[in-house]
């Protein structure tokens, strides 16, 4: 065990003393497998009749499909990076390339993986991704990063083939849409400016780069759509085509001057929405979710073609019940290479049982023929694509409960094949633990399909040494200890808040129901005076949602409660108990955007109220004394600024200071001495601030790892840092390590490592009491896309014990006597290169303890 994963755990060692944590025991856990499918978003197709097909399972986990033009599955891949799939596109050497929203996988056509791209995204970190990207015929890659979202920097990156970079280009204060590669070799950005008059609403803008980057052009829309917009083509006019839902704008590719076309829409049509492909005659054509204005939750499909000009040339309607109620299923349009054929696949209930519907329309909008494929009674169905191939041939693919269905048909309705892939999908488990104040800890361990909202759990309880003394099945959200040997358990469900109490034993005390309609992030708090606070949301009957916090006693007797009477935003209701049996609650509301922190007394009293406006992220400590420190990012002009301060428990402002950066984390010990990370432009620092509020000292930690966790501290005030990296630059590996700080600031240890396929960001780290040992809980991503459960426990070794069995004896002494002279990593104790006297004396001093 000490061996260490990597060099970037030997750069923090200079400073550590020998005596460095070893690993005593770990558990895995891996819940299996459940049916599943792929949630399919894009399709190509190359010059073989073989089609891709790339989406995500559940929403992270990118999948990549190939099917021949039999309907074989010629390859399936699953990559374990938690990341979106925005889109795919082929080389013009043939390979595969499928865009993430943090990364890029390059696969060969017969399905090898030929590396996988980690994107280094642009500041600020956490908010911008690749929003979607295009390609040249020469294999240049141009890269949107942004928000469709938010109204971010919208930054346009051009690389080479091999991903070396060429040139990038800004935008400040944009929302990011889309980015295309013209007939001339210019590059079509689509962006929107936010409205100052509608908030949420956009401009749309339009500009043109040359191969080399310059500005050619800006031109901005004269409308305010609400949704992104896209891009659809180029007509042989030389006009860009964007799309927004029904509405349609050419532009000029020349000088950026707008013509505005409106889609057709069927009748007394009320919700609408369409999507739209562009024909190589340059006509272009749209399939249409609508609604009748008098029938609200009904809606149906239908079909458009207009002219280059806009004119309507045909359309069609209705062509298929989507759906009755809130099941969701929309058309989908592909347009048949060198000709002004459509083929439309819609979703149809006016029929039992439900069916797909085919159609293929000629130029003038007659219907040339009709394929129908019934869909089985009670299952669920949703629309995935539709893929027009060069011979004329389509294909077709929905989902029909956990299977994906594909039905391919040559251009005169003869079917080629009609299959049904069914896949298997690994489980998320996850772990988290609480000390059950014996030296061991209590474990939930959560497990859940990928692609599914259903999860079971189950209570465990284990001894210091790692050994197993009971487990129970309980439906579980959360837990947490009284730390004198009781376990608290808490779930949601029915708009109700169950709590149960588990003896040390494993023995069911007693369950109580509490009114809560939604859970916060931390909805379990213990207080001093053996009580619980319980802390989420309730419904009213408008929907707002209104912060609800309970407080019960160790015996189940709800002692108050409180709700809050004005609408929160957000999971997120952090709250931190005090030593005097108070609370502390922060709550982001709306529409006033800002914090608000409540005071509670240990009876219930609301005592006082401080607000934060214009801030961004707030996080709470609190002492011995009950005094309460908040760290709050604020906006200042174009910078960050992180602002703490110091309340006395009547609410008096004691002291405060301010930071350049964003506040991460932050720790209080029971001393009143605060240790904050703040994020600045390119690293973290860890500072450590003094009860009154001076700077004691800082440290700038590692530039290639993220601190992003809440420190720990130990009953002697020993800071621990919980960090993680990536390891290598083309694979999706990561690394924790953990860092002990003394309260002077001087490092004492560092180790990194490593656990299966890397630990993921879940990872939570208890600390014992005593210092000497902690625990690191959480799941690793699995070769096979899921997670997989962990708890591993850790110890500092004592003194002298140079065999690390935690007890200090004869056998550390003739560890040390075999190598005198000589060695050895074990035997050296004190790390000065030599085994001698005072690794001798190492043991002998220390002899008896830990045994």
């Amino acid at each position: 065990m000490r061996q260490f994963a990597s060099m970037w755990a030997l750069c923090w060692m200079a400073t550590m003393c020998a005596q460095r944590p070893v690993e005593q025991w770990r558990v895995l856990y891996n819940a299996g497998s459940t049916a599943g499918s792929a949630a399919l978003g894009f399709h190509l197709y190359d010059v073989t009749g073989n089609s891709y097909h790339v989406g995500a399972y559940g929403a992270t986990t990118p999948v990549v499909l190939s099917l021949d033009a039999q309907g074989t599955l010629r390859w399936k891949h699953r990559w374990d990076l938690p990341g979106i799939p925005v889109g795919a596109q082929q080389r013009p050497d043939g390979n595969l390339m499928v865009f993430l929203s943090n990364g890029i996988l390059h696969y060969t056509p017969q399905g090898e993986l030929i590396r996988a791209e980690r994107l280094q995204l642009p500041p600020p970190p956490g908010f911008q991704s690749l929003v979607t990207a295009a390609v040249d015929t020469q294999g240049n890659r141009y890269l949107l990063f942004g928000s469709p979202r938010i109204a971010l920097q919208v930054i346009v990156v051009r690389t080479n083939a091999e991903g070396e970079l060429l040139w990038t280009y800004s935008m400040p204060n944009r929302y990011a849409f889309d980015i295309f590669v013209d007939s001339e070799g210019g590059v079509i950005v689509l962006g929107g400016i936010p409205s100052e008059s509608f908030p949420g609403a956009y401009f749309p803008e339009f500009i043109r780069l040359s191969a080399s980057g310059n500005l050619l052009w800006r031109s901005q829309g004269d409308t305010l759509p609400l949704d992104r917009g896209r891009i659809v083509g180029e007509t042989p006019q030389g006009q860009i085509m964007i799309a927004t839902g029904t509405s349609l704008w050419l532009v000029s590719r020349t000088n950026g001057t707008w013509t505005r076309v409106n889609g057709w829409l069927p009748p007394r049509s009320f919700f609408a929405s369409a999507s739209w492909v562009m024909l190589s005659s340059g006509r272009f054509a749209a399939a249409i979710r609508y609604n009748h204005s008098d029938e609200l939750f009904t809606f149906y499909s239908a079909a458009a073609m207009h002219e280059p000009n806009g004119a309507l040339r045909w359309s069609a309607a209705p062509l298929g019940l989507l759906q009755r109620g809130w099941e969701y299923a929309s058309p989908a349009l592909a347009a048949a290479p060198n000709s002004d054929s459509l083929w439309f696949l819609t979703p149809d209930r006016s029929v039992q049982p439900t069916q797909y519907k085919l159609i293929r329309f000629d130029a003038n909008g007659g219907v040339e023929w009709t394929r129908t494929r019934a869909i089985p009674v009670g299952a669920s169905f949703e629309t995935y694509g539709l893929l027009a191939f060069p011979d004329g041939e389509s294909l077709s693919l929905w989902r029909e409960g956990d299977a994906l269905r594909a039905v391919r048909y040559d251009g005169t309705g003869n079917l080629r094949f009609d299959q049904v892939y069914t896949f298997t999908e690994p489980t998320r488990d996850s772990a988290t633990v609480v000390p059950d104040g014996a030296g061991g800890v209590y474990a939930c361990i959560i497990a859940s399909p990928i692609f599914e909202l259903s999860f079971h759990s189950r209570l465990q309880r284990y001894d210091g040494q790692g050994n197993l003394l009971w487990e129970v099945e309980e439906d579980t959200d959360a837990i947490q200890s009284s730390g004198a040997g009781d376990l608290f358990a808490m779930r949601l469900r029915d708009n109700e808040a169950v709590v149960s109490r588990y003896a040390p034993s494993g023995a069911l005390v007693w369950q109580q129901r509490y009114p809560m309609s939604e859970r916060s992030s931390t909805p379990l708090l213990i207080g001093s005076d053996d009580s619980i606070f319980i802390l989420g949301y309730q419904q009213t009957a408008d929907n707002r949602r209104l912060p609800h916090i309970l407080k019960i006693g160790f015996d189940g007797t709800l002692r108050w409660t409180h709700t809050v009477s004005e609408t929160a935003a957000g999971p997120n209701l952090p709250g931190i108990a005090s030593p005097d049996g108070g609370l502390y609650a922060a709550i982001y509301l709306q529409p006033s955007a800002e914090w608000r922190i409540l005071r509670y007394e240990a009876d219930g009293r609301l005592a006082w109220v401080e607000t934060f406006r214009d801030t961004n992220d707030l996080l709470m400590g609190v002492d011995a004394q009950s005094r309460l420190t908040v760290a709050a990012s604020i906006r200042v002009g174009t910078e960050n600024q992180v602002v703490i301060r110091r309340y006395a428990l009547t609410g008096t402002q004691l002291w405060q200071l301010a930071l350049p950066g964003r506040a991460w984390a932050l720790q209080v010990a029971d001393s009143g001495a605060c240790y904050l990370i703040v994020q600045e432009r390119d690293a973290q620092t860890l500072y450590a601030l003094s009860d009154s509020g001076v700077l004691h000292w800082r440290r700038t930690l590692s530039e290639t790892a993220s601190f992003n966790w809440t420190p720990s501290l130990d009953a002697a005030g020993n800071l621990y840092l919980y960090a993680m990296r990536w390891l290598t630059p083309h694979r999706f590996d990561n690394q924790v390590a953990i860092l002990c700080y003394r309260p002077d600031g001087t490092q004492e240890w560092a180790t990194a490592f490593a656990g299966p396929m890397g630990y993921i960001n879940t990872a939570k780290l208890l600390v014992q009491p005593d210092g000497r040992r902690f625990v690191l809980s959480g799941a690793t991503v699995t070769e096979t896309g899921g997670q997989d459960a962990y708890i591993v426990q850790y110890a500092v070794p004592q003194r002298g014990d140079a065999n690390n069995d935690g007890c200090v004896n004869d056998a550390d002494l003739l560890v040390v006597l075999r190598h005198f002279g000589g060695t050895s990593e074990d035997a050296d104790l004190n790390s000065d290169g030599i085994v001698d006297d005072t690794d001798l004396l190492t043991v002998l001093f220390n002899f008896g303890s830990g045994c």
